[in-house]
């Protein structure tokens, strides 16, 4: 079971994903290109998906929990 995360910051709900995993990512010592060499695109485009310009696909999230591990809950708000 999945813990409710407090919605009451002071960002929209659709900011909380790319914020979650981009903390994954510093906690875990990923960089930015790793991430984008294991999507086959520009660092900058994961940068803009982090940075809430933009947001993952399923099937990006898809790949990069099975090649980094990265909880697929991360990638998707309630």
């Amino acid at each position: 079971m999945m813990k409710k995360i407090n919605h009451s910051l002071s960002q929209p709900n659709d900011q909380l994903p790319p914020l979650l995993v981009l903390g994954y990512l510093k906690a875990h010592h990923i960089t930015q290109d790793e991430v984008a060499e294991i999507l086959g695109v520009n660092r900058t485009t994961v940068n803009r998906k982090l940075n809430n310009n933009g947001t993952f696909t399923v099937k990006e999230a898809q790949i990069l929990n099975r090649k980094l591990r990265i909880p697929l809950q991360l990638f998707f708000s309630d």
